[in-house]
């Protein structure tokens, strides 16, 4: 693609973490948007935590912070505004800022820690927020020469077939814009307890479906005319088939969907998608349907 305004990214929303290195994320933001008319609204929470690491809890004061911390990055020279709040509620105040400022797309550092920007907070955004998230981990930035995008075709329903639309639509444009190959991933999932009792296994389960689920995802993205691709298939416990996927491509961008609020519906369900963020060693942009 020639930018990223094709998929309309233009006002992005960017939380600032005082308790990582933001260096990886600013670059990954760069590099993502790259040739986009895209403006960038920067937002630091001033926390206990904070004030402890700053020593500081004016407002004005940490919106310069982040601005000094800016200047020395190619960000700065995009149209962009900081501002710092006291606020404990995150999410909350993230939602609500979202639908009235009509943000394309919010980025944040994803964490594993229990600390203001943990795991859960990661989470309760991904139920709340109804635009695309991109949790960055923090590895420093490369180039996206795999992009993986999760699919579930076994779902018939139109709001999940529309988000397979959509996660597809996503990585493929950011795999052209990046000059990477995009990988399908479809996952047939395994009772792991059925699977522990030697009742059932991935095998099976990938022998009985691999043939109508290969045509499917053949035909799936015939329809969304995507090129350059391959389609992995597999079968097991999800979020761990879609971590080993990742990884054995050193993909540093994993694109899925969220329906509602209680998961990756069909993809994900539950806590499940915690356990695919917990080990947050790439990036992740989330979307939902209608986006």
């Amino acid at each position: 693609m020639d930018n990223y305004q094709e998929v309309n990214m233009r006002k992005i929303l960017i939380i600032w973490d005082f308790s990582k290195d933001v260096a990886p994320m600013l670059d990954k933001a760069a590099a993502l948007l790259k040739g986009s008319a895209a403006s960038f609204h920067f937002v630091a929470f001033i926390s206990h935590d904070t004030i402890e690491k700053t020593g500081i809890s004016n407002t004005a004061t940490i919106a310069a912070l982040v601005e000094q911390t800016l200047s020395a990055h190619q960000l700065s020279q995009a149209p962009h505004k900081v501002f710092a709040v006291h606020q404990d509620d995150i999410t909350s105040w993230v939602r609500d800022l979202c639908a009235d400022q009509h943000y394309d797309l919010v980025i944040k550092a994803g964490h594993r820690t229990e600390q203001l920007f943990y795991t859960p907070t990661d989470w309760q955004l991904i139920r709340a927020l109804h635009i695309p998230l991109l949790l960055v981990s923090d590895k420093p930035q490369r180039q996206h020469k795999a992009v993986v995008a999760a699919i579930d075709l076994q779902n018939d329903s139109a709001v999940q077939q529309e988000l397979n639309s959509k996660v597809a639509e996503f990585a493929w444009r950011i795999a052209r814009h990046n000059e990477a190959i995009l990988h399908l991933v479809q996952v047939v999932p395994v009772n792991p307890v059925l699977q522990d009792l030697d009742l059932t296994s991935g095998a099976a389960a990938l022998e009985k479906s691999a043939p109508a689920l290969q045509a499917k995802l053949e035909a799936f993205a015939k329809a969304e005319q995507l090129t350059d691709y391959q389609i992995h298939l597999q079968a097991g416990v999800v979020e761990q088939e879609i971590q080993q996927v990742t990884k054995k491509l050193k993909a540093s961008l994993l694109v899925m969907g969220s329906i509602g609020r209680t998961g990756l519906s069909g993809l994900l369900l539950g806590n499940t998608a915690e356990k695919v963020l917990q080990h947050l060693h790439h990036d992740v942009l989330i979307v939902k349907p209608g986006q």
